[in-house]
């Protein structure tokens, strides 16, 4: 009878074995399927994006050869370089900007802008150190606080580039608006509400060449003397 008991006892346990077998293996099927389901999924939303996209680069291409694409595209000719020019004097004017405030954190002691993963690095107690916390994270949070003061302070004052165009950010701001409403009409195809800006009243872009331009911007005082030689 003991050895009876003992072999269904066997027998139970192999069953259940088999069951549990049997059962991971429906689960294993069943999350193959589940993720060729997914990549199925994904090709059919891949695919319908690029039909999206393919008839909105065929409406594009059929509107373009249109009057009125006609006349965007000579609006564009026109309005496009002067946008660029511009685009290349903020750049100028931006790099002598954040260059001087640089030089003033210098000044100040600072060799960079704080880095704090080189601050945690210095922290000798480990669980303060994996913790993000301790005496130089205290350092770091003065540091930095610092450096931005002194960053802010240097830059606030100095003119942006805008300040060096008669009207001043106004007249730029218009033209960028216009090229930001028309590229979202054209990417939404909502192309017939493209004349309706191609026919705003804009200024032309005309820098002031003999305006007083700080020490701080050597930069931008020699952009300007470079474009009204070619103006």
């Amino acid at each position: 009878m003991g050895n009876y008991g003992e072999s269904g006892g066997n027998s139970s346990g192999s069953d259940v074995e088999e069951l549990v077998n049997e059962l991971s293996f429906r689960v294993g099927n069943v999350e193959d399927q589940v993720s060729d389901l997914e990549e199925d999924v994904e090709q059919v939303h891949v695919s319908l994006d690029d039909l999206a996209r393919r008839m909105s680069n065929y409406q594009f291409s059929m509107w373009i050869q249109s009057e009125e694409g006609k006349e965007y595209r000579a609006w564009k000719d026109k309005w496009e370089p002067i946008l660029v020019t511009f685009k290349s004097l903020r750049k100028v004017a931006e790099s002598d900007r954040c260059e001087y405030a640089r030089s003033q954190t210098i000044k100040a002691g600072f060799k960079a802008k704080p880095d704090w993963r080189q601050y945690r690095a210095q922290e000798k107690n480990p669980i303060m150190r994996f913790l993000g916390q301790g005496g130089m994270k205290a350092k770091f949070d003065h540091d930095i606080e610092e450096w931005q003061r002194i960053y802010d302070e240097a830059i606030k004052p100095l003119p942006h580039a805008s300040k060096f165009v008669k009207g001043g950010p106004r007249i730029v701001k218009a033209i960028e608006d216009a090229f930001k409403d028309i590229d979202s009409y054209i990417e939404s195809g909502d192309y017939a509400e493209i004349r309706s800006v191609i026919q705003r009243p804009l200024r032309g872009i005309e820098y002031l060449y003999d305006a007083e331009v700080p020490g701080e911007l050597p930069g931008v005082a020699e952009w300007l003397k470079e474009n009204e030689k070619e103006a």
